[in-house]
């Protein structure tokens, strides 16, 4: 899975919450890995998204230097993590 948060350091560790409810029954038969591209957030966002990294092997933070755009960052992380995604 990837997402690309930008400047939602109040949410992400609830978004993270609620999308490990789905992914946990998921990871008992399958290898989900859970990647996230910081785009560029002016926040804690990063903070935050380092905390949850360290929390679980499975969650991947990927921090761009500055803010390039939705589509930009998922280019971005498809392109970083793609020998991971299998692509």
């Amino acid at each position: 899975m990837l997402y690309g948060p930008t400047n939602e350091e109040q949410v992400v560790a609830e978004f993270h919450r609620r999308l490990m409810e789905v992914v946990t029954p998921l990871r008992r038969e399958h290898d989900v890995r859970i990647y996230y591209v910081n785009d560029g957030s002016v926040d804690q966002t990063g903070a935050e998204l380092a905390k949850l990294a360290a929390d679980d092997a499975g969650v991947t933070v990927l921090e761009l230097s500055r803010n390039f755009g939705h589509q930009a960052a998922l280019t971005a992380g498809l392109l970083y993590f793609s020998p991971s995604l299998g692509l």
